[in-house]
């Protein structure tokens, strides 16, 4: 795939639309890393950006160190980040220590995240018609960089509703990615992306 060149972001930055799909352009799998074995692995995978889903103050300064060597954009799940609660100050160490984004369910993180110049991922669970319309309904207060949806095999669902209103905003699936196959089936679907944790996925293809 051919490589996208995408400024490294900083304090203040100014978002482009469709910004964060062009780093996703590059590779549409993106490693979901839950621990430091792993992270060796997302290093040398073609996906610029990496998802931190199992990150704590211990373990983030050893993730980073691996990860930006390689020129990783580096998402951090806030929600399930050990040590820190989910507040703006919370989101200003993630900034300071040199990730690129935060993943929440929440908006009022993702907003301060915006305000620091990282990209904001807003996780979402698709569990019944009611959430996907919720989902929907949460784009009026606050446009993300990318939706996670979850999980990814019913993602699809919402991409025409999403694409009509929000062009810009990537949409990314996770969850219950069985292989490659129905990976790259997501993607033909109309996903920008999938997240998995399964590490023999991230270099595929």
């Amino acid at each position: 795939m051919v490589h996208v060149a995408v400024a490294a972001k900083g304090p203040s930055a100014r978002f482009e639309p469709r910004e964060f799909q062009g780093l996703l352009r590059v590779y549409p799998v993106i490693p979901a890393v839950r621990s430091l074995e792993d992270t060796a692995a997302a290093a040398v995978a073609p996906s610029r950006v990496v998802y931190l889903l199992g990150a704590g103050l211990s373990t983030l300064d050893a993730y980073l160190h691996i990860l930006r060597e390689r020129g990783k954009e580096v998402i951090v799940n806030l929600d399930l980040f050990a040590g820190l609660s989910r507040t703006a100050e919370a989101v200003s160490y993630l900034a300071a220590s040199g990730c690129s984004g935060i993943i929440s369910t929440h908006t009022d993180v993702l907003n301060v995240a915006r305000g620091h110049g990282l990209y904001a991922v807003q996780r979402t669970f698709m569990i019944d018609s009611d959430s996907v319309t919720s989902s929907m309904r949460s784009l009026r207060n606050f446009v993300p960089d990318a939706l996670e949806l979850l999980p990814a095999p019913v993602a699809p669902r919402l991409l025409p509703e999403l694409r009509a209103h929000y062009p810009d905003v990537a949409a990314v699936g996770g969850g219950l990615i069985a292989d490659l196959q129905e990976a790259d089936s997501l993607i033909r679907q109309g996903l920008d992306a999938v997240s998995t944790g399964n590490h023999l996925l991230w270099s595929a293809g």
